[in-house]
């Protein structure tokens, strides 16, 4: 598994069996949103 750290204040950890988790270390964590919008098709919850 890989860590890559996200300017916007995320770890994302990827691992091969259970796929991408998403880590926000910083304190201003929006409940909205569980990962960043990255990846727009997925999250398209505009």
């Amino acid at each position: 598994w890989g860590l890559q750290y996200d300017p916007r204040g995320f770890v994302l950890i990827s691992e091969m069996v259970s796929g991408i988790y998403v880590v926000q270390f910083d304190e201003d964590y929006d409940p909205r949103y569980n990962y960043p919008a990255l990846w727009q098709a997925e999250a398209s919850d505009d």
